[in-house]
């Protein structure tokens, strides 16, 4: 791995100051830090590293996806809040927080984004110097992936004992024995070779295809090396990350057929504790890099955050501009979880730990985002699921109630949001938020209001008559039957990389999915109506001219 550079040494202060095991009281970081990316290369922008094979068979874009490391986000507050807050068993929910410190601990050796630009421009500028064939330079990625995942495992292993997690990990592996109705190994020893494991998708995912169908439905939300495979993407390159997902999804000749994947960036700040290391600028400049090395296979979401624009004179805004405009990003992230609804944040009442000063700001910088993106008929994603606030508070501030009082701004307007709800309101027995969003979905002002189904376990795992699917039946009735024409298959991946069987999700979907929504819509055709990429439309014009002049030519899941 790299080595820390200059621009962390306020961490490194913090480290001198609390010393390892007491870092994770410390936030050392309080205001964003600056742009390291002083040059821009685009002669690396022809260099398709990070392209796939060409794709056969059914259409599918993923239009939920991340890759990000612990560099991008506020990784300690994210971990012990939200994250651990959705963990099955309090056994687990303990070993999230454990690791959580862990992972805080050790991020200092994950790639900051300018650390992960250089070493694409240089250490991928050699590979072609040499002039490696593309077969040679993938074995040689994948092995430097293999590598950085025996480094990784190491540190891992070091810091859980350090920190006392050793003994709470094998205690939640031997509950996922018990779940999934096998004999706990109480004689097992947590070794950096159980670390190690945990951390390869191919061992993990093996493993589990190993145990009965019934046992992995009764098992998969308690499978303690999730948190251990999540762990070591968070501390590696984010384009190993990609390359994982792309082999799984895309290459293997198991895999489902992903032939593209949008990816967005998230932003946590002021929200959670502590301004992670990277600098927004840089993530986007990476981002950018990433998605023209792999000829338009990614292309990439600017996140958005209204606290930053509060209190840091609209820096968030005006990123998301230059992201659009001068990098090619093709839409915008929202979290509500991280403290607001859409809109109406003056109006609505919720209680939440967390402070929310000047509801009435908040909404109007909310309100300027969204305008400026329905002129320009730019898509914005959110979190739209009754999860991953840090407290119960803040999980419904993305639900109905917020769009609503968002569309009725756009009601005599010819120009209104594009919006996708992300996790379409989950399969939560407490509300029926899919069935809300379809009634919005036949209004005027929702009509072009969509959603996705990333990180739907509840209906990849369903059964016959399972909840998930009565709320897809439900979101059909309300939108009057529009909802076939708005709904897109998502993977939220990284966030799903947590589960043992991650890489047959596309599969369980697709299965899922029969008789209640047409695959073709599905898959990729209300992507590409959502995006604005149908064929000479102004968005479609836009990525011809980015991609058309690259060696690799249009992104193949144009031309299809």
């Amino acid at each position: 791995m790299k080595k820390i550079n200059a621009s962390r040494r306020d961490v490194i202060k913090c480290f001198a100051g609390a010393g390892l095991l007491g870092l994770t009281g410390c936030c050392c970081r309080t205001s964003r830090p600056e742009s390291e990316i002083s040059f821009e290369d685009n002669s690396y922008d022809d260099q398709l590293f990070l392209m796939p094979k060409p794709v056969k068979g059914n259409m599918c874009i993923d239009v939920h996806a991340h890759f990000i490391n612990a560099t991008d986000v506020n990784v300690k507050g994210y971990m012990e809040g939200p994250i651990a807050r959705t963990m099955e068993s309090e056994t687990l929910r303990k070993l999230v927080r454990k690791l959580a410190g862990v992972i805080d601990t050790l991020a200092k050796i994950a790639p900051t984004a300018n650390d992960e630009y250089m070493y694409l421009t240089d250490e991928f500028g050699d590979i072609s110097f040499n002039k490696k064939s593309t077969q040679e330079i993938r074995v040689h990625l994948f092995d430097e992936i293999d590598k950085s995942r025996d480094r990784i495992a190491k540190e891992l292993y070091k810091e859980m004992i350090d920190q006392g997690v050793d003994d709470l990990y094998i205690k939640a592996l031997n509950d996922f024995y018990v779940r999934a109705g096998l004999a706990p190994n109480t004689k097992q020893k947590f070794t950096e070779e159980t670390v190690r494991n945990a951390m390869d998708p191919s061992l993990r995912m093996h493993e589990f295809s190993l145990l009965s169908s019934d046992a992995q439905m009764k098992a998969s939300s308690l499978d303690p090396s999730g948190i251990i495979e999540f762990a070591g993407h968070m501390l590696s390159y984010r384009w190993q990350s990609f390359l994982t997902y792309q082999k799984t999804y895309t290459e293997d000749n198991n895999s489902f057929g992903v032939d593209a994947v949008f990816a967005s960036l998230v932003d946590f700040d002021y929200w959670l504790e502590c301004i992670p290391a990277s600098s927004r600028e840089d993530q986007v400049k990476l981002m950018s890099l990433m998605s023209m090395m792999s000829g338009g296979y990614m292309q990439p979401i600017v996140s958005y955050n209204p606290w930053t624009d509060i209190k840091d004179d609209d820096a968030s805004f005006k990123l998301v501009k230059k992201a659009i405009i001068d990098y090619g990003f093709i839409g915008v992230k929202i979290y509500p979880a991280n403290g607001f609804y859409p809109y109406g944040n003056e109006k609505l009442t919720v209680k939440t730990s967390q402070p929310r000063p000047d509801l009435k700001l908040l909404d109007e910088k909310l309100l300027v985002m969204f305008k400026w993106c329905a002129d320009n008929n730019i898509p914005v994603m959110a979190h739209a699921a009754q999860t991953m606030g840090s407290d119960a508070g803040a999980d419904k501030f993305g639900g109905p109630e917020g769009w609503r009082e968002l569309l009725a701004k756009f009601q005599n307007t010819e120009k209104v949001p594009v919006i996708n709800a992300g996790h379409f309101g989950g399969a939560s027995a407490k509300n029926n938020w899919p069935a809300s969003f379809g009634e919005i979905m036949k209004t005027p002002a929702g009509r072009k209001f969509y959603a996705d189904t990333g990180y739907w376990t509840d209906l990849a795992n369903c059964s016959s008559q399972c909840l998930a699917k009565k709320r897809i039946e439900q979101s059909l009735t309300s939108s009057d039957g529009i909802a076939k024409d708005r709904i897109m298959y998502g993977s939220d991946w990284l966030m799903s990389s947590k589960e043992p069987g991650w890489s047959r999700y596309p599969f369980k979907i697709q299965q899922q999915i029969k008789g209640l929504l047409p695959s073709d819509l599905f898959f990729h055709k209300n992507a590409l109506a959502f995006y604005g990429f149908e064929k000479d439309s102004e968005r479609w014009n836009d990525i011809i001219q980015r991609f058309e002049k690259q060696p690799g030519g249009l992104p193949g899941w144009l031309k299809l």
